[in-house]
């Protein structure tokens, strides 16, 4: 079984690799050294960012990765692993505030190591005006736009999702969902994974069900494991108005 695993493993990582032709190669090549001033050596393959048309190939060192369309080969992005200390003080300030806005019970703290991501344009073979940050620390990673062709995007944060364990939820929310489970699929929820996304968007899961809230109020209930036609059971109109509404009137006083 354990050759087995490791096969299937193996079958799922080729999976994710995409080829890189000597035409792909080459603009690869020329964006990296555009964006690094020097020639900086690139693995001669690329994998799939998940649920995403592009793919992105790493330099051997792993310091950097270009990132780019598989169906057309276009080149939008450069990431760059930096520290924390490439981020003034002000805007660190200016993540933790919306951090804290989005769940103030929690500790944040950044990791030292952060991913800097350079916008490139493809057609021009030129670096591109947007500039962003990701920052992850225990439990969260976060999105921050210091330079943006959209002025209003500039020096604001864009998404960021933080973990929770079952002990650190709100009482309520957890209450919410653990009813809603029950009534919908006689299952007890025992939360194993709980993710904030963006400050609205709750998710919380266990092996066989997953709970989706937003703003405090339940927008989906689904189960992993049921052997229906589809894949996913989702509570009908007809369940959400006898689940939901008198839940989101007893928990939040809605109507």
């Amino acid at each position: 079984p354990a050759g087995a695993a490791a096969a299937q493993e193996q079958k799922q990582a080729d999976n994710k690799k995409v080829q890189i032709d000597q035409k792909l190669a080459a603009k690869l090549q020329k964006a990296i050294k555009i964006y690094a001033g020097k020639e900086i050596k690139l693995k001669n393959f690329s994998e799939k960012i998940e649920f995403s048309p592009s793919a992105k190939v790493d330099s051997v060192d792993g310091k950097y990765a270009i990132r780019f369309i598989i169906d057309n080969g276009k080149i939008w992005g450069i990431d760059e692993k930096v520290t924390i200390d490439k981020i003034s003080k002000e805007d660190q300030e200016k993540i933790l505030t919306v951090l804290k806005k989005a769940y103030a019970n929690k500790t944040y703290a950044f990791n030292k190591e952060v991913i800097m991501q350079r916008g490139y344009d493809g057609e021009k073979e030129k670096l591109g005006a947007n500039l962003s940050y990701t920052l992850t620390g225990k439990d969260f990673d976060v999105s921050f736009a210091k330079e943006n062709s959209a002025k209003e995007l500039k020096g604001t944060v864009g998404g960021f999702k933080i973990q929770f364990t079952k002990e650190e939820l709100d009482p309520k929310l957890l209450e919410t969902a653990v009813k809603a489970t029950k009534t919908a699929f006689n299952h007890d929820l025992m939360v194993t994974n709980a993710q904030l996304t963006n400050g609205i968007g709750w998710m919380l899961e266990d092996k066989d069900v997953l709970v989706e809230m937003e703003r405090g109020e339940l927008t989906k209930v689904s189960h992993k494991t049921r052997k229906a036609v589809t894949t996913n059971k989702e509570i009908t109109d007809k369940e959400a108005k006898d689940v939901v509404a008198p839940l989101a009137k007893e928990l939040f006083n809605m109507d």
